[in-house]
């Protein structure tokens, strides 16, 4: 089931419904039927990569400042 944010325009809260219909809700909050859905972009789950593998210079960690030379060349 998609879930879609609303803001009231009366109170300024944001709330999350089912309903894709902004004219079938009132806010959560002040009971308003003032609404209006906004856009939100998706959360993202950022986990560790155990990825192995050395970088462009042949270092395990990242350089300071990619690239490490100019015109995207190591100088290492």
């Amino acid at each position: 089931m998609k879930i879609y944010e609303f803001k009231c325009e009366s109170c300024g809260k944001i709330f999350e419904s089912s309903i894709v219909e902004a004219k079938q809700l009132s806010c959560k909050s002040c009971g308003s039927e003032n609404i209006k859905r906004i856009f939100s972009t998706p959360g993202l789950i950022k986990e560790k990569s155990n990825f192995g593998g050395k970088t462009c210079c042949g270092r395990d960690e990242r350089c300071d400042v990619p690239p490490c030379g100019e015109n995207g060349t190591c100088i290492r």
